[in-house]
């Protein structure tokens, strides 16, 4: 078993506030990890949950506890994932009882990703045990929108700051990307091992198309499937924004910074349209309502509709 801390690429600030502290063997009781989706945050959690545990100064991967974390990790750690797009109050009962376990190890992790979705229910019965938890006991709270935390939970923990990774690391990590899809991919490297997928390209071309053809009943269909795993709802909102930011930079005369450089020629058709501006405006709301948990169909439907109106506007 590697050192995992070794194994993140990039953010060796946040890395060496967070190994300051586990050297220390001190730890926060909760700690807020933020920043892009894909940046690697989660993997941060659980080097630094192996840090905590070594018998050595740092983690070595060959003493009993980095071995036990690698093939008995609920011993050590809770993760809490979304269900139906919310956290809610079962998922806290679970982590009572996960901190109600005796434990024969020194410390022991809650992740909770997007932390942001959890309901005012599920936070409150949570908060008495983030105030004073078991010893040994630590939350790691990730988001890619802070601001939408609730200001209970933040106000109680840490928080550390990630960026999106440079270029250079991106094409360290994802063998065979092209200069576009590194750009495309704004740092994160999730989109970057993505966008050089043959399946993950389809779901950017249907998102594509749909921006063309909103009103096809089988393009319409095909996005709507995409909407109901996050990732891929992610995924195809951020492939409407760069492809809308490009149509609006190909409108104003300039090409030096095209992210879809393999389509320009489908940007440069779609930019003839007036309110390529206004339709930015519309899927960045779109973006904001569907992390607000707004009905999909409801959305897809609405900006379907304003695309058929740029559209008909165009042929006009």
């Amino acid at each position: 078993m590697a050192r995992l801390i070794n194994e993140i690429a990039g953010h060796r600030l946040q890395k060496d506030v967070l190994l300051a502290k586990t050297s220390q063997k001190e730890f926060f009781n909760g700690l807020i990890l933020s920043g892009p989706e894909g940046v690697g945050k989660k993997k941060v959690a659980r080097a630094l949950l192996q840090e905590l545990n070594c018998e050595k100064i740092e983690a070595c991967g060959e003493c009993s506890s980095c071995l036990k974390i690698e093939k008995t990790a609920d011993v050590f750690l809770h993760e809490i994932e979304l269900q139906n797009d919310k956290i809610k109050i079962e998922a806290v009962r679970d982590v009572l009882q996960f901190a109600a376990l005796k434990s024969w190890v020194k410390h022991r992790f809650v992740i909770l990703n997007h932390v942001e979705k959890i309901t005012a229910q599920a936070a409150n019965a949570l908060l008495k045990i983030l105030e004073e938890p078991p010893e040994g006991l630590h939350f790691i709270f990730i988001t890619a929108n802070l601001s939408q935390v609730l200001p209970t939970i933040r106000s109680r923990c840490q928080v550390i700051g990630f960026s999106p990774l440079s270029d250079e690391i991106l094409q360290q990590k994802v063998p065979g990307i092209e200069p576009w899809q590194v750009r495309w991919s704004f740092g994160r490297l999730s989109l970057a091992q993505k966008v050089v997928q043959e399946e993950w390209m389809a779901i950017r071309k249907g998102a594509i198309n749909f921006l063309h053809s909103s009103q096809n009943k089988d393009i319409y269909e095909e996005v709507q499937s995409y909407m109901t795993d996050p990732a891929t709802a992610e995924f195809v909102v951020h492939s409407w924004m760069t492809y809308l930011r490009d149509a609006f930079v190909l409108q104003n005369g300039e090409q030096s910074s095209i992210y879809n450089q393999d389509i320009q020629q489908f940007a440069a058709q779609f930019s003839k349209q007036k309110n390529i501006a206004h339709l930015f405006d519309d899927v960045f709301q779109f973006r904001q309502d569907l992390l607000a948990n707004v009905d999909k169909t409801l959305l897809l439907d609405q900006l379907s509709m304003r695309l058929s109106k740029g559209q008909n506007a165009e042929h006009h």
